[in-house]
């Protein structure tokens, strides 16, 4: 990122990057792998970044093992507003001697913000930019007491309620997070329930299909699953569009409502948002079962191609999650990316399931570039 409106900050415990748009900035923090600090600690740091920059944090994902859940919670209700950040806690294994995984913050600055409120508890913020109303929702979750699928459409429904006080639809979902515990055993439970519900308030029927991260993850709710989502709502000079993946075919051809990415397109930036991304063909099939090396290489060149498509690299990366089966596949795709030759983009590692039994890598990853494409 070689230009002054993208501007990348290295703080101590985190990693950064700052988009300065249309008078407003926006925040991609991202916790730094390999600090041993506390997640207490990690908080203060990244909220002392925060409140020099006098930014307002919409979104907030966590992944820490359960015995760190209430630590996590505390830590972000001490920081000044903490107790209004949308956020999600999630189960997520670190990838060496860390106690935490790490985290994610999307925060704004310049601009006023709108809470979003569900049974008391902050699960969204809105604010209004130049060419678009934007939503963010963290850690919806559903009543407990059901099935999976009777959750995912609790979920879905709240999801709905959530972005109707800010005056936007389902149909504006750009991107989608869905965090399922146990998702190998009803992933395709979810899935249908999924598909149904985005018939039902005209997703299918739009042309668009917002891109989407599914992974196995208990959550501190203790639901089958929580949800999140970014949503726009474009004022004219804005479009957003879905992103063909050169090297895959559509996922609805295997059951999977999303799509491959999504591209926001305004006059003054453009963003890429990839969905979580593994080694599957363009037929819907696992490839290399039991390879991790080779799992981790093809997903990267997906992602890659993807970018390229959009005239991107991984030097436009703005935030990527990074998921393994297995803390010793960490190693495998470090070793991938210094033979690729890839740059150090922000990121948070995490152990968690893949949704398939036989996947044992994902990657979903955003960019952003200065030049509109209007």
């Amino acid at each position: 990122m070689n230009n002054s409106f993208v501007q990348r900050e290295a703080g101590p415990g985190f990693d950064a990057v700052v988009l300065f748009r249309s008078g407003i900035r926006q925040i991609y923090l991202s916790a730094v792998q390999g600090s041993r600090d506390s997640f207490s600690t990690l908080v203060v740091k990244a909220g002392i970044f925060l409140k020099q920059q006098n930014a307002t944090v919409v979104m907030c994902t966590v992944f820490a093992p359960r015995a760190l859940w209430a630590e996590a919670q505390a830590a972000i209700e001490a920081e000044e507003g903490g107790s209004s950040w949308p956020r999600a806690i999630m189960d997520g294994g670190a990838c060496g001697p860390e106690a935490v995984a790490g985290f994610q913050i999307h925060a704004v600055c310049d601009v006023p913000v709108q809470d979003l409120r569900l049974d008391g508890a902050c699960v969204g913020r809105s604010y209004e930019a130049p060419f678009a109303t934007h939503c963010f929702v963290a850690g919806v979750a559903p009543e407990q007491a059901a099935d999976g699928a009777t959750q995912t459409a609790q979920v879905l429904g709240k999801l709905e309620k959530t972005l109707a006080m800010a005056g936007l639809g389902m149909t504006n979902l750009v991107r989608t997070w869905f965090f399922n515990d146990r998702i190998c055993h009803w992933y395709g439970d979810f899935n249908r329930v999924r598909t149904d519900a985005y018939q039902g308030v005209g997703i299918l029927g739009s042309g668009f299909v917002p891109a989407s991260t599914g992974i196995g993850a208990a959550n501190s709710h203790q639901t089958a699953l929580v949800g999140g989502a970014t949503a726009v709502k474009g004022k004219g000079a804005l479009r957003v569009q879905m992103i063909d993946s050169p090297l895959q075919k559509p996922a609805s051809d295997y059951g999977s409502t999303f799509s491959r990415a999504v591209e926001i397109c305004a006059p003054d930036y453009r963003q890429i948002m990839i969905s979580g991304t593994a080694s599957i063909s363009a037929f819907g099939q696992t490839l290399y079962k039991d390879d991790a090396a080779s799992q981790v290489s093809l997903t990267m060149e997906i992602v890659k191609a993807i970018l390229h498509s959009r005239s991107m690299t991984f030097n436009d990366a703005s935030r990527a999650i990074v998921y393994f089966k297995d803390a010793s596949i960490f190693p495998i795709y470090q070793d991938y990316c210094d033979r690729a030759g890839l740059p150090n983009f922000p990121a948070v590692y995490t152990v968690n399931d893949i949704c398939r039994e036989d996947l044992l890598f994902e990657i979903e990853l955003d960019a952003i570039q200065k030049y509109g494409c209007l």
